[in-house]
């Protein structure tokens, strides 16, 4: 005989739902409280807000009372997920320098009328390529100012493809490349794309800090797992492995890294395609500096055999057009680009297509940037050499547009940079941006040499 309902049944269910809802709601202000207080206790013994091996055993025991429970082990880690980013946001305090602000604060002293020798930021002081100025020139000409498509022009996206082929014996085809305003809305698109609320992104210490704050954008929880200077920056692929779980949508990589100046071995690559593989995990790799390569051999992401693997990069750093605002995401699956460029026509219906018409023309004189890549190299060289006779230690750059030197004296990075400013006028970038790394500061090659080594000499001063 079938069940019979009524109406007052659902109503004191729907009641009893409300009442439940009401209880999680009270422990969830009761944790948030713990939480605060956790933070401040951390605080006071000087320890690292997040901490991945606490975090990893409590993984573990929900997915054991999930189990017990019967519950779908996937949500009971997406809301440990969101419990967690919610436990960090209360704990924290803004306490680091961040680098907008530091930015920010600079241009102030500027408008004063004081000169600041800027080693904060990562925009090149090389003028863009003559075949990118003619390019707006001859794109505005031709008329190539209305709508384009939303993936972007067919001749640069077909180019891009080409050269990849080229440099890597691949087989892209133009559906395989989106063009983007930027690297950074590239790196917003893909994780807009591929993230659901409460599902988690892996990425590697000291890291690139919108990775973080755009995953946070999305509802999912950015997990770093720190390197440091006595490994030279490599990886810990047996903890990647440890914190890989059902509710991990992708892995995030950034070789030349930025701020170490690190690239990776093609066997620790390898290695990361691997784990990712075994998951289904997608690996994005923000390659926007891969034409900066000094001594070491740079492999692209593409170059392993893994459907799920996406680069982001652009024109900003290898051509000097930071201002022009054109990136690019290549993937081996269409379907990732298809979805990507729905996306894309949806929040900025086209990129310009004169723009894109200039990044077409450049392409043609790549051969170029090797002379931007030899003066960035050394300067490298030269730096190194200057901050040696410095207590600093610092892991010396593979390739990118940057220094991440350690202060071997009882320091922290948020003072330094500040007396660095206020007291030298020399712009800094503070290690807690790119994580816990209280002791480092960022150092950008892209001023000229002689405003670098004044900036050194005023180190000097600060920290002898």
């Amino acid at each position: 005989m079938s069940k019979i309902y009524d109406i007052n049944q659902l109503s004191e269910k729907r009641k009893k739902v409300k009442s439940l809802t009401f209880q999680i709601l009270k422990l969830v202000k009761e944790r948030t409280k713990l939480a605060k207080e956790i933070g401040d206790i951390k605080k006071g013994l000087d320890f690292p807000i997040e901490d991945i091996k606490v975090e990893t055993d409590l993984k573990k025991d929900v997915i054991e009372e999930c189990k017990n429970l019967g519950i779908d082990v996937s949500l009971g880690l997406k809301i440990l997920s969101l419990l967690i980013q919610e436990s960090i946001k209360v704990e924290k305090e803004e306490r680091e320098v961040s680098l907008p602000q530091l930015i920010k604060e600079a241009k102030e002293i500027e408008k004063k009328g004081e000169k600041v020798i800027h080693l904060e930021i990562g925009e090149l002081d090389f003028n863009p390529l003559n075949e990118a100025l003619k390019g707006i020139e001859e794109g505005l000409r031709l008329n190539l100012y209305k709508y384009s498509d939303e993936k972007g022009e067919l001749e640069l996206r077909q180019r891009l493809a080409e050269h990849f082929n080229d440099l890597y014996l691949l087989d892209l085809k133009e559906d395989n490349v989106i063009i983007t305003p930027g690297g950074r809305f590239a790196l917003y698109l893909v994780f807009k794309a591929l993230l659901n609320l409460g599902e988690e992104v892996i990425g590697f210490g000291p890291f690139y800090p919108p990775y973080k704050k755009i995953s946070e954008l999305e509802g999912a929880r950015f997990l770093a797992i720190e390197t440091d200077l006595e490994s030279k920056w490599s990886p810990n692929l047996e903890l990647l492995n440890k914190c890989l779980s059902k509710i991990t949508k992708l892995i995030i990589l950034n070789y030349p890294n930025n701020p170490t100046g690190k690239i990776l071995e093609p066997s620790e690559l390898k290695s990361i395609v691997d784990l990712a593989r075994e998951r289904e995990v997608y690996v994005v790799n923000d390659e926007v500096y891969s034409d900066f390569v000094f001594e070491k051999n740079f492999k692209s992401l593409l170059s392993f055999d893994y459907k799920n693997s996406i680069i982001v990069s652009s024109f900003s750093k290898s051509f000097a057009m930071s201002g022009f605002r054109i990136g690019y995401i290549i993937s081996k699956r269409k379907e990732i680009i298809d979805r990507l460029s729905k996306l894309q026509g949806l929040l900025i219906t086209c990129m310009p297509p004169f723009i894109q018409y200039s990044a077409l023309r450049v392409l043609e004189a790549k051969k170029e940037v090797g002379k931007f890549v030899e003066e960035i190299k050394g300067r490298a060289k030269e730096t190194c050499k200057r901050l040696k006779e410095l207590p600093l230690s610092f892991y010396e750059p593979d390739g990118g547009l940057y220094i991440f030197p350690r202060i071997e004296k009882e320091y922290d990075s948020d003072l330094f940079v500040r007396n660095m400013l206020y007291k030298h006028k020399v712009a800094l970038a503070s290690g807690k941006n790119f994580g816990n790394y209280p002791k480092y500061f960022r150092l950008s090659l892209c001023e000229p040499r002689e405003k670098i080594i004044e900036g050194i000499e005023r180190m000097r001063e600060e920290l002898e």
